[in-house]
């Protein structure tokens, strides 16, 4: 009874972000497409809003079932690669932290995907990854290996530069 309800919330969930193919899970069984973003999801009536809630939902299901992150982890990371609504962007990254804490090694392969919002033109995303890496960092669940180390000086270097600005200093800094 409970694995059909499972089910049928998957299928209603996955229905809301039909793909442009009109793919479901109804369409074509235990198959997705991982390497489609949730923007190239067919424009629909439901607001943004709906959809950054969606995504939360389904993170929370991936969080319970190591099988469903197998298959939404790619088209989580490719939505941070090439979505352009800030909410779900922003509730994607959420979502694959939460999923490093539990699925560490899984998660691991996606990490540069996750650093690389840490570039992001939206200052929402950017603080919000900014946090979320650090708190990975610093329970270790993540380690500094990679481009992570350099994303993520970068991002402290802007930070430091905006403080700069703000606080009409000349750049220099005691240590």
């Amino acid at each position: 009874m409970t694995s059909n309800l499972f089910l049928d919330f998957c299928t209603l969930l996955v229905t809301w972000l039909p793909c442009s193919l009109c793919w479901s899970l109804t369409e074509c069984g235990d198959e997705l497409p991982a390497s489609l973003p949730l923007s190239q999801f067919k424009a629909n009536s439901l607001p943004t809003r709906v959809r950054a809630h969606g995504v939360i939902a389904l993170g929370k299901l991936c969080l319970q079932h190591e099988d469903l992150v197998q298959k939404y982890l790619p088209v989580f990371a490719r939505e941070l690669e090439v979505g352009t609504e800030v909410a779900v962007r922003n509730n994607v990254v959420v979502i694959m932290c939460d999923l490093c804490v539990r699925y560490t090694n899984i998660v691991d392969h996606y990490i540069p995907n996750i650093s690389g919002c840490l570039r992001d033109n939206e200052a929402v995303i950017r603080e919000q990854t900014l946090i979320m890496l650090t708190n990975l960092l610093q329970e270790e669940f993540v380690k500094w290996k990679g481009s992570l180390f350099f994303r993520f000086m970068v991002a402290l270097s802007v930070i430091m530069d905006i403080t700069d600005k703000k606080e009409g200093g000349c750049g220099e800094r005691e240590v």
